[in-house]
């Protein structure tokens, strides 16, 4: 189920993702800029379907090995998320106040919002058990990753017309980032726990 529902989402990213970011940044952005949407279909099946296939066919030809390395990838996920983090921290790009405490509050809302809806909706279909699981971690956990690399080549530092969107955009995943982390902690220690 969970693999299920990651190679629908990733194809189906290829499509939304220049369209959403059209809809929603268009008005913060130059006159003149122009939304790459052919290098972000390039850059989400790069980063997001090349892998799922690689991993899908290892896990076909080796799945306890694919076991062990998929905590590892998870692991030095985490830790380039932290790098991230702390490495705009220190250039000063996740500045809490400019970015509006309300704008904080909001992304917790939708954060949150996400995580009932994928806790709720499967119940309510009627789902077992592991499916629900399955959609609730697969709605939580989200690629940070992804929209990072998205932000930056979109909106590059050295471009000052769009650099501070960019910063915007970078807190606003940071933070989405961070919530979806501490909300997949609880979620894998209540499943532990209640298993």
């Amino acid at each position: 189920m969970s693999i299920s529902i990651t190679a629908i989402t990733t194809l189906l990213c290829i499509l939304t993702t220049p369209f959403i970011l059209g809809i929603l940044i268009n008005q913060y952005l130059p006159a003149d800029f122009v939304m790459p949407s052919a290098k972000i279909m390039r850059e989400i099946s790069l980063t997001l379907l090349v892998p799922l296939t690689a991993g899908m066919i290892f896990y076909y030809f080796q799945p306890k090995l694919a076991g062990i390395l998929s905590k590892i990838s998870i692991r030095i996920s985490l830790i380039i998320i932290l790098a991230i983090v702390i490495g705009s921290a220190m250039a000063g790009r996740l500045d809490l106040e400019a970015f509006g405490y309300n704008n904080v509050g909001i992304i917790f809302c939708f954060t949150l919002l996400l995580a009932i809806v994928a806790y709720t909706a499967p119940r309510i279909i009627g789902l077992n058990r592991a499916n629900c699981g399955a959609i609730e971690f697969e709605v939580v956990v989200r690629n940070i990753n992804l929209g990072v690399l998205i932000n930056a080549s979109i909106f590059p530092l050295a471009d000052p017309s769009t650099a501070a969107l960019g910063t915007l955009v970078l807190v606003s995943l940071l933070l989405y980032g961070g919530i979806m982390l501490l909300m997949s902690a609880v979620l894998i220690a209540f499943y532990r726990f209640r298993v």
